[in-house]
């Protein structure tokens, strides 16, 4: 039996990351990664990918500026649908994965959504299990209250830098539903 430090030893050596996105992600990759998706750089304007592909990639390689990918429900994977990226000088400093499946995707829409937000996102245990089973138990959860929302955010940190888990709960629902996972690397 292998003595516990190196069992958390081969913990902290795997690398942070979500469906094989990680610290050293290129955005760039995601237009080939999820080729019918839409793929936006903002800066000042919106720059879509299909429409100026050649402006795209340089803002993507040396802009500063944010990064918007929304995913069709045939490219969706792990539940995942929405990306934003903050990029400094073409390099990202803040990636966002939201689970929140669109209105429209099998989702009501907001006059006839009125109450459990829940629906829209998947349960929160599954994901917290995987992470933790492959990079041991996170800090947290850190519990933050915004109008009638409880985010509960659980966090792993390596020498590459951090990725969160955003959780949600209402008061009146028993479901913790999983919002989005954060990267953000130590540059």
């Amino acid at each position: 039996m292998a003595p516990l430090f190196l069992f958390v030893a081969l913990l902290a050596a795997e690398p942070l990351q979500f469906q094989g996105i990680g610290m050293d992600t290129g955005l760039e990759s995601f237009t080939t990664r999820f080729p019918r998706s839409s793929h936006e750089f903002w800066k000042g304007v919106i720059t879509d990918f299909r429409d100026q592909p050649d402006h795209y990639l340089e803002l993507i390689r040396h802009g500063t500026g944010t990064y918007i990918a929304r995913l069709t429900p045939l490219e969706s994977v792990a539940h995942l649908y929405y990306f934003q990226a903050d990029v400094v000088n073409g390099v990202w400093t803040r990636l966002r994965l939201s689970f929140e499946r669109p209105y429209g995707e099998g989702v009501a829409s907001p006059i006839q959504y009125r109450e459990h937000a829940f629906s829209r996102c998947p349960p929160c245990a599954g994901f917290l299990a995987e992470l933790t089973k492959t990079y041991g138990k996170p800090a947290g959860p850190e519990s933050n209250i915004e109008e009638i929302l409880e985010s509960l955010t659980y966090t792993w940190t390596a020498p590459e830098g951090q990725m969160s888990l955003v959780c949600g709960k209402f008061p009146d629902h028993t479901m913790v539903f999983a919002q989005h996972v954060e990267l953000r690397p130590k540059r």
